[in-house]
């Protein structure tokens, strides 16, 4: 994931940089750009073809051909059982206000507050708040300390398991080439083709310290606040296992705990796996002439998924999804670029073998 945000947000700004020289007619500029194995990348070509093309792409949807299958949800057999919409709309004291939007179908409509056969039924907004039932609560705090146990145990157990991460680049503001600058951006990612047809192997006992969440730590989760928690369900699956969801507030560049350290600086750090924003930076500042007015990682809507066993806590399987809104404003000698575009990275584990 961490090499994925580098390439990304390095591929968004060099190639917006690239694009506003070919508008500006600045082709004599003489940059060399290589790729991870020190090879060329011929971007002349790259930015003849979008030249030529620029006039016809103008007219072409933001969002045509950026997709190319990686929204596919995970095959059912490598993903979570679903959560029961009952469970989906979560409420309680200790969610934020944000999230009380989610449907209430389990609570009896307002208007049957106004009693006795002779009275006209009232509006729904005049039923006193008080006479309806309040939705089940959800205890976001006991849901977090069950999913901290069930990762910590599976870390520390090491069984033999699958896995697979995949990337994509979507929601890109690159102008009338997005397609062009997608094409190049996806040579840096991992597609979930690629992943599927060669997912990592863990055999048993081998070190799960620095390839599985938190990386680098013993812990699968350093978060024990549920205060930054945006909605949490736990649902007993009836076959003997249970799946619990839970999906975090945004966070602004957050920081990933240092190495093998109890704590995280922040919250997504303390259950997925952000990228330091000052690596980044570093990436960044080796692009010549590059001058970086403002960048920010915005992680939005990151959802963590567990089912395990009822009897032994033993993990059956686990997924998550990060959503990664990069924003760039950056100059190259004189000329401003702008850039944005979201990056999605997804991680699953499954067949897991104690």
């Amino acid at each position: 994931m961490k090499r994925s945000i580098v390439r990304a947000s390095a591929v968004l700004i060099v190639f917006a940089m690239m694009l506003s020289f070919a508008a500006c007619g600045q082709q004599e500029l003489l940059v060399r750009f290589v790729d991870g194995s020190g090879n060329d990348l011929d971007l002349g070509a790259i930015l003849g073809s979008a030249a030529a093309n620029q006039g016809s792409a103008a007219n072409v949807p933001a969002d045509t051909g950026t997709n190319t299958g990686t929204n596919t949800a995970p095959p059912a057999a490598t993903a979570a059982p679903d959560t029961p919409a009952a469970t989906a709309a979560p409420s309680g004291d200790t969610a934020p206000a944000a999230t009380a939007a989610p449907s209430n179908d389990t609570t009896p409509a307002a208007t049957a507050a106004p009693s006795g056969d002779d009275t006209p039924a009232a509006p729904a907004t005049e039923a006193p708040a008080t006479e309806a039932p309040a939705a089940p609560s959800a205890d976001y705090g006991a849901i977090l300390s069950t999913y901290k146990s069930v990762v910590d145990q599976f870390k520390v157990d090491s069984p033999e398991w699958y896995k697979i991460e995949y990337q994509e680049i979507t929601n890109a503001n690159l102008g009338a080439v997005l397609n062009r600058v997608l094409d190049l951006a996806a040579g840096y990612m991992t597609t979930e083709e690629d992943a599927r047809a060669d997912p990592t192997h863990h055999l048993p006992g081998e070190s799960m310290h620095g390839n599985t969440p938190i990386p680098h730590n013993d812990s699968g989760c350093l978060l024990t606040d549920p205060t930054p928690i945006k909605y949490a369900t736990q649902t007993d699956n009836g076959d003997g296992t249970t799946t619990i969801t839970i999906c975090l507030n945004d966070e602004l560049n957050p920081e990933p705990p240092a190495d093998d350290s109890p704590t995280s600086p922040s919250y997504i750090g303390a259950m997925f796996a952000p990228m330091a924003k000052s690596t980044i930076d570093e990436e960044l500042a080796k692009i010549p002439g590059l001058s970086v007015n403002s960048f920010s990682l915005n992680y939005t809507d990151c959802e963590t998924t567990i089912t395990f066993n009822n009897s032994d806590h033993h993990m059956v399987s686990w997924k998550y999804i990060m959503n990664v809104d990069i924003t760039a404003d950056a100059k190259l000698l004189v000329f401003p670029i702008q850039g944005s575009a979201r990056l999605i990275d997804r991680m699953e584990y499954w067949d897991i073998k104690y």
